[in-house]
């Protein structure tokens, strides 16, 4: 199996780091300075879970001098650089290929499959890991969740025993790899973790630490995961628990000092992930006529005038 890593970060260079140390055949897309040193000096990694190595056996090319076709390709790109690689994965992809989008957002799957055509096979997934790049060509993953999980959408369908060699192969990564019959509720729950946690710390400018406690911030944490929770039930998702508790517990099992991406991002003026994460939602429930005030309070803060 080739696999290609479109989006060599901390989730796309932890993940394609991990298959790279078992030996499988990997191939990151990576630009810049970090693309510069990977190629140079191979991709340095230090993981909580496998400890420090170097990847030297994978290739790290840009998405012009990729010229390949993979068997699987992780997307794992922030939600605003997902337009951008459209030619990227026409040409990368075979009818047999599968494509695993791997970030923040809902309908990931579905807006690819747009974007590329129905004639390819797209999933959905999501993965509980914490990483990012120290520094050009470094990747700092942190903790010991690594459980990730991709299956199809309800009206979707793919070759199973392709689905069963790329689960074997996360395993023999060292991954918790599980192919999701009820991928929707997966990325809700996933997502309403980040939302939650992120569009909150964003708004008042707090750690999590902040949120582990009872109070004005985890108040409005749990109203956002309360409307989030009625958008899904709007969209006929079905949850194997409660969605504020299983996110609750996320947020009181994280590290109290942390931020997220998105927060980190917003507080440095740099571009985030602020569409995927708060615009696009307050879209949707507009869209499925559910009352939001919390959301849309938020949205308007930042600037959201639609």
């Amino acid at each position: 199996m080739k696999y290609l890593i479109v989006g060599s970060g901390g989730i796309g260079g932890s993940l394609g780091a991990f298959l790279s140390r078992a030996g499988k055949d990997v191939t990151f897309i990576a630009r810049g300075e970090h693309l510069k040193q990977i190629k140079q000096n191979g991709l340095k990694v230090s993981s909580d879970i496998f400890g420090e190595f170097i990847v030297s056996n994978a290739s790290a090319v840009t998405e012009e001098e990729y010229c390949g076709k993979a068997d699987v390709i992780f997307v794992c790109v922030k939600g605003y650089a997902l337009k951008g690689i459209k030619d990227l994965l026409i040409k990368a992809s075979l009818p047999s290929t599968v494509i695993i989008p791997i970030l923040n957002g809902l309908n990931i799957g579905e807006k690819i499959e747009k974007m590329i055509g129905e004639d390819k096979t797209v999933l959905d997934g999501c993965l509980y890991l914490h990483g990012y790049i120290g520094n050009p060509g470094e990747i700092k993953q942190i903790g010991t969740s690594n459980k990730i999980l991709f299956g199809t959408r309800k009206d979707r369908t793919a070759d199973m025993n392709i689905l069963e060699q790329i689960k074997n192969d996360l395993t023999v990564a060292g991954m918790n790899a599980v192919i999701s019959y009820n991928i929707a509720c997966d990325i809700y729950k996933k997502f309403a973790c980040n939302a939650s946690f992120g569009v909150c710390g964003a708004y008042y400018g707090i750690k999590t630490g902040d949120m582990q406690y009872d109070g004005i911030y985890r108040s409005t944490a749990i109203e956002l995961l309360k409307e989030l929770n009625a958008l899904a039930a709007a969209q006929d998702v079905e949850f194997d628990e409660d969605l504020a508790e299983a996110s609750l517990r996320f947020i009181d099992n994280f590290s109290p000092d942390a931020k997220s991406s998105f927060q980190r991002d917003i507080e440095a003026g740099k571009q985030s992930e602020i569409d995927t994460l708060l615009f696009d939602v307050v879209r949707s429930l507009r869209e499925f006529d559910v009352n939001a005030p919390c959301f849309e309070k938020i949205a308007s803060h930042f600037g959201f005038k639609e």
